[in-house]
């Protein structure tokens, strides 16, 4: 008890997946308090550090593989998964 909770909201952009493999994704995180905050991932456990990191640090600093500045283009590709 006492223990105080905070939420936060967050905008995430995937921009590329690998449809084989879920863990292979790009994109951008934007928090959503005002700040335009925002960070690139690539890769699902960058994706949680970035989160996780924004949320214990707040959005003052930049995370993530590399500074946004919108996506790197390119569209989604819908190609089977074809597996061995």
């Amino acid at each position: 008890m006492g223990e105080k909770v905070m939420f936060n909201s967050f905008i995430i952009r995937v921009y590329r997946a690998d449809p084989c493999d879920y863990r292979k994704v790009v994109g951008l995180v934007e928090t959503m308090d005002g700040s335009g905050v925002r960070a690139t991932f690539d890769g699902i456990e960058d994706l949680a550090e970035t989160i996780s990191n924004l949320t214990v640090n707040g959005p003052a600093v930049h995370v993530g593989g590399r500074k946004s500045g919108g996506h790197s283009g390119g569209g989604a590709s819908r190609r089977p998964c074809s597996k061995p």
